[in-house]
C-alpha cells in the first residue's frame, strides 16, 4: 500500500500533522499490510514533523516490523536528513533515559 503524505495532510509542518501521518501507517501496519511512505511533492520538513510522523513509530512499534514493512520513498535531501538526524536525536534521548 502506498501512503502519499500530502493525501493525508495539507502540509508538512507540524507535529500534529505526523501525527496524522503516523496513524494512517500504524493503522495499514496493524491490519497487516506493508507500507511505502510517499513524500512525493513535499521539498522540505522541520524536525517536529519527521519525529511524530516517523521516529514515534521507530521508537513505538517492532522494529522487525517496520523493516519489513515501511519503506519511505520519494524524499529531498533535507528530508532524508532531517530523519537522520531525528533518528540519531531519539535514539541518544532513549538511552540517555534508560
Amino acid at each position: 500500500m502506498v501512503i502519499h503524505v500530502l493525501d493525508i495532510v495539507k502540509a508538512c509542518n507540524t507535529a500534529a500533522q505526523g501525527a496524522e501521518v503516523a496513524s494512517a501507517v500504524r493503522r495499514a501496519l496493524e491490519n497487516g499490510q506493508s507500507v511505502t511512505l510517499s513524500f512525493e511533492g513535499v521539498n522540505e520538513t522541520p524536525s517536529s514533523f519527521i519525529n511524530s510522523s516517523i521516529v514515534d513509530l521507530v521508537y513505538n512499534d517492532p522494529p522487525e516490523a517496520l523493516r519489513e514493512r515501511l519503506l519511505i520513498s520519494n524524499i529531498t535531501d533535507q528530508i532524508a536528513t532531517m530523519i537522520t538526524r531525528c533518528l540519531r536525536n531519539g535514539r541518544n534521548a532513549s538511552t540517555a533515559v534508560a
